[in-house]
């Protein structure tokens, strides 16, 4: 009688491949039920903004080297948002104390299209083109120690006061995953 030991290491083998192959999937696993992971990374981000240009004043030498890192914290939440296939968007204002009495404004656009930008301080009205994925910068003179500046931009208009030897910000955050839409304002 022959032994057959070779043929059962074979048929294992076979089997062992057939089963690792069967357990693969076939395709991608697509998103098939709404999450709430949209909300949850909204109210981080709308927390960290704040956050993120403190931190950005702090470790730069001046506000122009502090607006080029919010531009990179904005890049970044745009990437993590894309990663989950949330389209995020943002229009922010800063504003800080350039001299005595002159206020130095600064418009970044990240609505994903070219918009123009009313700034009204005081009756001083102000008409920015800001294109997507930029910044523009206005100074406005004789701004005293706290005023209202009016923001307008295509149907958005949003009233803030700020103090001027303060930096202050404006942003007004949308995100959005199929038919599931947030969008607020944020202003410190």
């Amino acid at each position: 009688m022959k032994y057959r030991k070779g043929q059962f290491f074979v048929l294992g083998a076979v089997l062992i491949i057939s089963l690792f192959f069967m357990g693969l999937p076939e395709k991608d696993t697509l998103i098939t039920e709404r999450t709430d992971d949209i909300a949850y990374l909204f109210d981080n981000i709308h927390r960290e903004y704040p956050f993120a240009l403190n931190n950005a004043l702090n470790m730069s030498e001046d506000t122009e080297a502090s607006i080029d890192r919010l531009m990179n914290f904005t890049h970044f939440v745009d990437k993590i948002a894309s990663e989950r296939l949330i389209n995020y968007s943002t229009l922010w204002v800063i504003g800080w104390n350039s001299s005595p009495s002159n206020f130095n404004v600064t418009v970044g656009n990240y609505l994903r299209y070219n918009t123009v930008v009313l700034l009204n301080l005081s009756g001083t009205e102000y008409y920015m083109n800001v294109n997507f994925n930029t910044t523009n910068s206005t100074e406005f003179t004789s701004v005293s120690d706290t005023f209202d500046m009016i923001i307008s931009y295509e149907s958005e208009e949003s009233n803030v006061t700020w103090v001027r030897d303060k930096v202050s910000l404006y942003a007004n955050i949308i995100m959005q995953r199929k038919d599931n839409i947030i969008k607020n304002e944020l202003s410190r």
